[in-house]
């Protein structure tokens, strides 16, 4: 078992009852600029029983280290955003914006002038050993904004099958 701030994996999910996963989080605020599309700075791991470490904290990619399903799912924070402006936010597989394959996208618009906006994502992909995963973000606001570790930016990937 791997347990760290509330997250725990079982480790064993090829037919010992547990399943493989990780999740990670931004640590840290970040600058962005208005329409700036980045791939989102997930530099922390709260927990993992892939072996070896499926996620890298340098690219903040996750590589699939095997054939099957996976459940992805975690949202992106922006500080400060306005009434009517908006935030995005994409998986995209093999590669980031521009170059990858997006396979899901959500978007968020502000109800208030200075709120925080939060685009969440989950879903389930068919992944092949190798194939990679990035999330990627931007902001509408006309201005730089900070995209936000300590307001809960995070990822979790589970193989569940």
């Amino acid at each position: 078992n791997v347990a760290e701030n509330g997250l725990e994996f079982v480790a064993g999910g090829g037919g010992g009852g547990g399943v493989d996963g990780v999740g990670v989080k931004m640590a840290s605020d970040h600058s962005v600029a208005n329409n700036a599309h980045v791939t989102v700075y997930f530099d922390t791991i709260m927990g993992e029983t892939f072996s070896p470490s499926a996620f890298d904290t340098g690219t903040y990619k996750f590589t699939a280290p095997a054939d099957g399903v996976y459940f992805i799912s975690g949202k992106v924070v922006w500080e400060s955003i306005d009434s009517g402006k908006l935030a995005d936010c994409g998986i995209f597989k093999n590669g980031g914006y521009g170059v990858g394959t997006q396979v899901y996208y959500t978007i968020m618009k502000s109800g208030l002038n200075g709120a925080y906006v939060a685009p969440m994502f989950q879903t389930f992909l068919e992944l092949v050993a190798g194939d990679t995963i990035e999330i990627s973000t931007r902001q509408l606001s006309g201005l730089t904004k900070t995209l936000s570790g300590s307001r809960g930016t995070s990822l979790n990937i589970i193989k569940i099958g």
